[in-house]
């Protein structure tokens, strides 16, 4: 379809549309650096013009507004939905090992739900405990959004929330061990932690083995965490490997 076909208001969300991806891409590029996110970026705007010269569609539509009211500063308008899900996704080998293992209770319309834990604490997503605040406003903060969560959050939300629970583990895990770890030995870590608390971390054998120097020392102390009230569980035998398995994979950033 010809640009000089469309409707008046159509052109002129195309033009301003062509504009924001001649504004946005460069920047998104400048901003992460020489990277596949930075190819993703370009892709993404290329498309979101090719989106507008077809015949108006309903996420052409919601991409126009978005693209009219970015230029003028204060943008209402939400991204399509696909593109939402990416930015919320996090990339983290940590994060996809706990999700795998906490389980978080995906509903059939594609939501996740509060739930009981059985102590009478409210749990929602994978693992994150309801805090009086949030129980209080009905809200959590993912990301840096007020979302509700009794009507259910969806998975990349679920991810994100996972993600922001494990940076202060991380952190801690930085301030407790005095030798160098890679990525993917902090997130191994980090599962671990989160699982069996940070007590219990700072007062383990592993903990000191690790601050001697004695990295290969880790696989198997990861490994005398296998019980809970002394009987063993196929579920903690399954994550204390994928654990062993992601600290002994070499990190990608460390090749480069």
């Amino acid at each position: 379809m010809d640009d000089d076909k469309l409707p008046p208001v159509w052109q002129k969300i195309l033009m301003l549309s062509g504009l924001a991806a001649s504004i946005l891409v460069p920047l998104s590029i400048g901003m992460v650096g020489h990277s596949n996110r930075s190819i993703q970026a370009n892709n993404m705007g290329l498309r979101s013009v090719d989106v507008l010269g077809e015949p108006p569609r309903s996420e052409a539509e919601s991409l126009g507004k978005w693209a009219v009211s970015l230029i003028n500063g204060h943008s209402h308008a939400p991204l399509p939905e696909v593109a939402q899900q990416e930015k919320l996704q996090p990339e983290t080998p940590g994060v996809e090992l706990v999700a795998t293992f906490e389980g978080a209770g995906l509903a059939e319309d594609g939501k996740i739900y509060p739930y009981d834990d059985g102590l009478g604490n409210q749990i929602i997503g994978y693992g994150h405990l309801i805090q009086p605040q949030e129980h209080q406003s009905g809200t959590i903060n993912i990301d840096g959004e007020l979302v509700p969560f009794a009507r259910g959050i969806s998975q990349a939300q679920a991810k994100t929330l996972l993600d922001q629970d494990l940076k202060p583990i991380r952190q801690k895990i930085d301030d407790l061990v005095t030798v160098e770890l890679v990525n993917n030995q902090r997130d191994a870590l980090a599962s671990f932690v989160y699982n069996i608390g940070l007590q219990a971390f700072e007062e383990s054998t592993l903990l000191k083995k690790l601050n001697a120097g004695e990295y290969d020392a880790v696989p198997a102390e990861l490994m005398k965490f296998t019980k809970a009230g002394g009987e063993e569980f196929p579920g903690l035998v399954n994550r204390r490997k994928a654990e062993v398995e992601l600290w002994n994979t070499p990190d990608a950033s460390a090749q480069e």
